[in-house]
């Protein structure tokens, strides 16, 4: 009964945050236009095989969000709130498996608590709002864990049990596989060989020899072997084999692989070439698309920031965790497969040379868990982290949000009209952080802990149900492609010099794009009545004395956070085409920004 309490109050928690306003804001530029258009494309084909975007091929993510989003299209038509649909929805599923393996780990009340926790931060938060994979791969990797916990702890172990921590059966072993296969259709290779990863490193480390028969300090061996004994080749190799490899290739390619080889029969190959050594291990030799940081220091800053409010308790989170590490008792096990979790994402990607704050996001699962550990040990009064760190994350809370009202309403310049009314976001945190600075002494402890979860809660519903969708009705591009000022529903368009791929998606067709270096071909697009052109009002300033005669800027609107407006030039209807010079580029010149 209390299961089921827990789980209706975090659907409708969940469900609130995520789904409110979900589809008001405007596809944000560029992955979700481009997500978006794509699956417009292939539904519009009957291809569920090939992803295009603007008629070319796109090779930036494997299928599945495609297929999930064409049929969000055909159930709830073309627009912004289908786009993001399963996002949104899977990332509600993300929370219940979150509660599923807390219950499992630890009790009802910690899963609970990380079930809260997961749902109110900003990282993922942002992923279930998005018309991108992110959510859909956290889903996925989640799933997976969840499968493995659910099979490999025992349920109500005992610390001193002996277990392998591996699944008692083969369907759960299938089972656990096959979710990985779903996570390569989501984002590729790293949905299966990561996992799998967390589970060998985990494996590793719980599988080692007792150090000493008798317990003889001097049989053990130095603290640096001790560090290196789980990472020895033998042991390694011993460790995967018991994994079953050939049973988790052959379960994840039954997923996975019929999809791969029918693209790349249809691509001749491009597609699994680009996406293999461009998208993968190009990204993985090359900061790409100027997406590169600190190699220590990027993923661990990116999680504080990324796993806000709830980043206020890092330092009880790491108190916490050293001592039940370091005694060897209740949790202990299940502290070592999270930490697994969260450092084998955060390694591999720390050394990749392309990063970005998402690509962590499959860890928030974990880090929920152990903050919703933390939590419930301080509500019941075990925990020995002590009245002064509760008090500086309640301040911290009241700090960031005065820094936060401070910068909108004052240090923000003013690109986006209106944005500094938003200030009062900052007051939700200041309001609710000083009500558990109130509370944070022990006989208070449950007060505190929900103080910081509804300011947490409230925070989030203020940013993504209220302020985004706000700022989004600043961007005025659609404008630019409505029928009344294009004339005519088969009315042409191109872009010169700039191309946003949202356009496309409003547009609901390919809009070719000229770079600025092709400017004779964009002043001969213009000699056709039939075509319209994008580009800005710089541009068009520019190139004022080269313009067809009769050309007319039918729409100017401001470029969105940018010091330039945009225009749509036409030529007027009565005006005669005449004769002008063709351009000396080719038509196989017109490139797309997607590429």
């Amino acid at each position: 009964m209390q299961a089921a309490k827990h789980q209706l109050v975090i659907v409708c928690l969940a469900s609130t945050l995520f789904f409110t306003n979900l589809g008001k804001p405007k596809l944000w530029d560029r992955d979700e236009p481009r997500n978006a258009r794509c699956a417009a494309e292939m539904l519009e084909r009957g291809d569920w095989t090939v992803p295009t975007f603007n008629g070319e091929l796109r090779t930036h993510k494997p299928v599945l969000l495609y297929w999930l989003t064409i049929t969000a299209y055909a159930t709830f038509g073309i627009s912004e709130f289908s786009a993001r649909f399963w996002s949104a929805f899977l990332s509600v599923g993300t929370v219940l498996l979150t509660y599923s393996m807390g219950r499992r780990m630890f009790n009802a009340r910690a899963a609970f608590w990380a079930a809260v926790i997961l749902s109110s931060t900003l990282m993922f938060n942002v992923a279930a709002h998005a018309a991108t994979p992110d959510a859909t791969l956290i889903f996925c990797i989640t799933l997976a864990m969840s499968i493995y916990v659910r099979s490999a702890f025992p349920e109500g172990r005992d610390c001193g049990e002996i277990t392998t921590y591996w699944p008692s059966r083969w369907i759960q072993v299938i089972l656990l596989y096959a979710a990985m296969g779903l996570a390569v259709l989501a984002k590729g290779p790293i949905g299966i060989v990561l996992p799998m990863a967390i589970i060998g490193m985990f494996l590793a480390i719980m599988r080692l020899p007792s150090d000493s028969a008798n317990g003889d300090r001097k049989a053990v061996v130095s603290a640096t072997r001790k560090i290196l004994r789980p990472f020895s080749p033998p042991h390694l190799v011993r460790t995967a084999w018991s994994m079953r490899p050939l049973t988790a290739l052959t379960a994840a390619a039954f997923v996975a692989f019929p999809w791969y080889v029918l693209v790349s029969v249809e691509t001749d190959g491009e597609w699994v070439r680009s996406f293999l050594f461009e998208h993968n291990l190009g990204r993985a030799s090359t900061a790409m698309e100027g997406h590169a940081g600190s190699t220590v220091l990027f993923y661990p800053l990116a999680i504080l920031v990324g796993f806000f409010p709830w980043s206020i308790f890092a330092v009880p989170i790491c108190i916490d965790v050293w001592q039940t590490l370091s005694r060897r008792c209740e949790w202990r096990v299940e502290y070592v497969f999270l930490l697994c979790w969260t450092g084998v994402f955060v390694g591999a990607f720390s050394l990749a040379q392309t990063k970005l704050p998402s690509y962590v996001t499959p860890t928030y699962p974990a880090i929920a868990l152990l903050t919703g550990v933390c939590i419930e040990r301080i509500i019941r009064g075990t925990s020995d982290v002590r009245l002064l760190w509760r008090k500086a994350a309640a301040g911290s809370f009241v700090a960031i949000g005065f820094a936060l009202t401070v910068v909108i309403a004052f240090l923000l310049p003013p690109k986006v009209s209106g944005v500094q009314g938003l200030a009062f976001i900052g007051l939700i945190p200041m309001l609710f952080g000083a009500l558990a600075w109130r509370n944070a002494h022990l006989a208070m402890s449950s007060r505190y802990v929900v103080s910081i979860a509804t300011g947490s809660v409230f925070t989030m519903l203020a940013v993504f149900g209220y302020a985004i969708p706000l700022i989004s009705e600043q961007q005025e591009f659609a404008k630019l492609i409505a029928p009344d000022i294009l004339q005519s529903g088969t009315r042409k368009l191109a872009s010169y010099s700039v191309h946003e791929p949202s356009w496309v998606f409003y547009a609901g067709k390919n809009i070719p794009f000229l770079p600025a270096d092709q400017e004779d071909a964009a002043i001969e697009l213009l000699t056709n009545s039939d075509t319209a052109v994008i580009t800005t009002k710089s541009e068009y300033d520019r190139l004022a004395d080269r313009w067809p005669v009769g050309t007319e800027v039918a729409c100017s609107v401001n470029y969105f956070l940018k010091n330039d407006s945009l225009v749509l030039l036409r030529r007027a209807a009565h005006v005669a085409q005449r004769p002008t010079v063709r351009p000396t580029v080719s038509p196989s010149h017109i490139a797309s920004t997607d590429k």
